[in-house]
């Protein structure tokens, strides 16, 4: 608990002993804000208080920046009237739900079953022994109370798509560290921080209408206390309203007051050492709803301007239609290009990165400086005094752990959070680019490529002397810039690596470029270094990158393992889905650039065998857990029965898509303008890219004869589709989709063949007898976790039976308890003489017991069989909810 503060200090003069009196406020900070419910809202009621809130609106001309305002605030006043009304809260830091001590717990500290005396009093010890064993016993009993209460929630919970997503997110928080409760002392420079304020100073309808669609879920509100959700769902009420006044806002240039407030969140940074530095904490800004969907619009005004006008530089792939992995694939080109040439010392070329750090990129943007570039560009004069309302008169309050600053005026920089600051900041960093990128100069050319405020040059010549040199006179040449228009550099965090061919043996270059602060940097150069989340090696190999998605991916797996085991938890098809959206997009991040790789093709400098068995491995590590499946399960048979392709397969087609977005298409033949290739001359050996590109080319010529067999040989409509990017993007994902699933039956096909060749038995497990297809999957549709890994055991034939425990040397023999020499899947449902009577049983559930039909239908019933008769330790607490629960089988259930 700390102290608010000291209220006074007065000395009591009439005591001789000179006593003071001290009165302190110790009243602790209470957090009262409150939240609303949003999913709990009921749609008719809140829908209704809408449209009676919105009658008593007064409609007005707005044609001053006064009734806007006003106009403003009474729509945000009617909408969070109707939340009010109907959307139930709860406190944002509800005290902690009392609850008392169950009479095990009780007895425990009460010493009720406490023997009143000891019969040897030498055996002192052993009671002790035996009081810690009975006290663990009695406790121990209400954690199995708790796990089984668990165990049932998540289930229950995950039961659609937005309950699978909740529990992943449950997952993901339960795992995080405690926040912290109050900011420490902070340290900057020398001066400690250490009170609160101190702390703190340092339209077509049409078009509204999908804005709104689009906004994103589960964020929190502004300072208007208004969720997306509230606009969402009011969405057809609200969007003639809306659309009116967004329509006076631009028709004025005037950003309304209200939207101009926000709260600025301060959240601690995840892995510091240390909380004691403004660093270590991040500050998120919270803007108002209503504000932030003019600001989209206006946003999406200068995307287009900036795409129709070509107003930004091709280098800077913040903008539309580019990508993070397009910018780090457009970077290592050159490189690549580079090496490709003769293995003559005399000929091989160099290349070395820099990445550039501005120092905060956003809050140090001067706003004068912002507006004349705007002006530069020619842009329309009511878009420029609209931004410049934008900008002008921002106010924020500072929400800290454990305190709430005062508002006060943000009068420099861009606010970050809104959706107008990314495009204002690409226009403002645009002439970095424009001078710099493929600019040759001594024989040394420089590639400039830029993701918002992320800053990297690239020289390329024939030494890395030359290219040290170089990127020292672009540097000073960026300087010069950034004095103009106030912005700063912090060269000791900038980044140099110096790329190295593996294929020559020379030692590593230790050069630097001459840049004060970076000279003398001991990080540098680097091997290894982090560029828009893709670890990048100076040869190119990607071992790092790739330790680093085993690293993200063993942390999303130890969150689905809090909601989810082997025999409980989410089903087998939420688990699945949780798999194919979160944790699999972590491993193909930006794979057009790294996944070098050609099946059946030799590359130059490809992604090594040894990295794609660690891709294989940890695809399988994530089969596994979301299947239940036993150790050494057969990959291959865990990605049929899911129906989830290898991950060679997925990379390679996400990776020929990504390289097909970017091809200029046409409306006459070729329809796909040629790869360009580096002529033989110049570079014998072939650029891994360019080969790799050429094969997208070929999916995209695959994609236009699918839309042309489906056009009913009208080639207006066969044009119109294929100049539509997304009708386009589309064809190539379907030619993508149906070329993997050819591969990937192809490579099932294989396995089975070797499998036969290896195996010679005439019973094979039921997986193995059938074709690649989505329809095993669909033989799990509907069952409880338990039930679909036990039936996924009984179809793999991976399963604790004596005849396949033996085979692994865990059980002294493979027969069965009847006396049969195999105890196998197939003989416990068909054969086995000690389960006669309990097949009687499933004869009359199914009306029949043929092995083939019970391993392809009703697999409920079967896997409630299997779990109560195969008396496997693993199924104990299922046993309890099968339908065939067994209360003569002998079994103890310490649950």
């Amino acid at each position: 608990m700390g102290l608010g503060r000291q209220i006074r200090c007065t000395p009591i003069h009439p005591s001789e002993h000179r006593a003071i009196q001290t009165s302190l406020n110790v009243e602790l900070y209470r957090d009262g804000t409150k939240h609303f419910l949003r999913y709990k809202t009921p749609r008719k009621p809140y829908l209704a208080a809408i449209v009676a809130a919105l009658a008593r609106l007064e409609y007005q001309e707005l044609q001053t920046p006064e009734r806007i305002d006003a106009h403003t605030l009474a729509i945000r006043d009617a909408v969070l009237h109707a939340m009010q009304k109907c959307v139930p809260t709860r406190p944002a830091c509800p005290p902690r739900p009392h609850q008392p001590a169950s009479a095990a717990v009780r007895s425990v500290v009460q010493t009720e079953r406490q023997p009143r005396t000891l019969l040897n009093p030498r055996k002192g010890r052993g009671w002790a022994r035996f009081w810690k064993r009975w006290a663990n016993q009695v406790l121990g009993e209400e954690g199995r109370k708790k796990t089984n209460s668990w165990r049932r929630y998540v289930p229950n919970k995950a039961k659609n798509a937005r309950g699978v997503y909740n529990m992943a997110r449950l997952a993901r928080r339960v795992c995080q560290p405690r926040d912290k409760a109050r900011i420490p002392a902070l340290v900057s420079g020398g001066v400690t921080y250490a009170t609160e304020e101190e702390k703190g100073s340092y339209l077509e309808e049409v078009e509204v209408d999908r804005v709104i669609r689009g906004l994103p879920s589960g964020k929190a509100a502004g300072d208007d206390d208004m969720a997306n959700e509230a606009l969402k769902m009011a969405r057809i009420q609200l969007v003639p309203i809306l659309t009116r006044l967004f329509r006076a806002c631009l028709r004025l240039s005037h950003h309304p007051a209200m939207f101009k407030h926000a709260i600025t969140v301060i959240l601690p940074k995840a892995d510091k050492d240390a909380y004691n530095e403004p660093k270590s904490w991040r500050p998120i800004a919270l803007l108002p709803a209503m504000g932030k969907l003019l600001e989209k619009i206006m946003a999406d005004r200068l995307k287009n301007l900036a795409l129709e006008h070509k107003l930004l530089p091709d280098s800077q792939y913040g903008a539309a239609g580019k990508s993070t992995s397009s910018a780090v694939h457009d970077l290592l080109k050159p490189v690549y290009a580079a090496w490709n040439r003769k293995m003559r010392r005399s000929l091989t070329r160099k290349a070395t990165l820099m990445g550039l750090d501005i120092s905060g990129a956003f809050d140090n943007i001067d706003r004068a400086k912002l507006l004349e570039m705007l002006i530069a560009k020619r842009l329309p004069r009511w878009i420029i005094i609209f931004i410049w309302s934008f900008l002008s008169n921002r106010t924020t309050v500072l929400k800290m752990p454990g305190s709430t600053s005062k508002s006060f005026f943000v009068n420099i920089g861009i606010p970050q959070g809104s959706p107008l600051s990314p495009i204002l900041f690409l226009f403002f960093a645009a002439p970095i680019l424009n001078d710099i990128h493929k600019t040759t100069r001594n024989s040394v050319t420089i590639y400039a490529v830029a993701y918002v405020d992320d800053t990297y040059l690239l020289a390329v010549s024939d030494g890395y002397e030359a290219n040290c040199k170089r990127l020292e006179e672009v540097h000073t040449q960026i300087l010069e810039w950034a004095r103009g228009v106030g912005v700063t550099f912090s060269p000791h965090k900038y980044n140099v690596m110096h790329f190295k061919n593996p294929r020559l043996k020379e030692p590593d270059c230790k050069l630097l470029p001459k840049i004060p602060g970076l000279s003398n940097s001991e990080k540098c150069p680097q091997l290894n270094l982090k560029i828009l989340g893709v670890w990048v090696d100076h040869k190119l190999q990607w071992n790092r990158h790739i330790q680093h998605i085993e690293e993200k991916v063993n942390k999303q797996l130890r969150y689905l393992r809090r909601i989810s085991g082997t025999i409980w938890g989410l089903s087998l098809k939420a688990a699945r889905q949780i798999y194919l959206t979160k944790i699999r997009p972590t491993i193909s991040y930006a794979c057009a650039a790294w996944f070098v790789y050609s099946p059946g093709e030799k590359l130059n400098w490809p992604l090594g065998s040894w990295n794609l068995k660690r891709l294989d491995a940890l695809q399988y590590k994530c089969l596994r857990q979301i299947s239940g499946a036993l150790g050494k399960a057969s990959a291959r048979v865990l990605e049929k029965e899911l129906h989830i392709e290898s991950i060679r397969v997925f990379l390679y087609r996400l990776m020929l898509n990504q390289r097909a977005k970017p091809l200029t298409v046409s409306r006459r033949s070729p329809y796909v303008d040629a790869v360009y290739q580096t002529p033989k001359k110049v570079a014998p050996k072939t650029h891994p890219y360019e080969v790799l590109d050429q094969k997208a080319r070929d999916l995209c010529v695959k994609a236009r004869d699918h839309l042309a067999r489906n056009s009913d040989g009208d080639a207006n409509v066969l044009a119109a589709k294929w100049l539509d990017p997304k009708k386009r993007q589309n064809a190539v994902n379907t030619c993508a989709k149906q070329d993997a699933a050819k591969m990937s039956a192809e490579m099932w096909d294989d396995y089975r063949r070797k499998r036969a060749i290896r195996h010679r038995e005439s019973h094979r497990p039921q997986a193995l007898t059938e074709a690649w297809g989505p329809e095993s999957f669909r033989y799990y549709a509907g069952l409880s976790r338990a039930q679909s890994t036990m039936l996924l055991q009984c179809r793999t034939e991976f399963i604790g039976l004596n005849h396949f425990l033996h085979q692994r040397d865990l059980a002294s023999s493979a027969a069965c308890s009847c006396g049969h020499s195999k105890q196998t899947v197939f003989h416990m449902f068909v054969q086995c003489a000690d389960l006669r009577a309990e097949r009687v049983l499933l004869r009359q559930e199914l009306a029949h017991t043929d092995f083939k039909r019970l391993m392809t239908e009703n697999g409920a019933v079967v896997a409630d069989w299997a779990i109560s008769y195969f008396n496997l330790d693993q199924f104990v607490w299922p046993r309890l909810h099968s339908r065939f629960r067994a209360l003569d089988n002998g079994s103890t259930d310490p649950y």
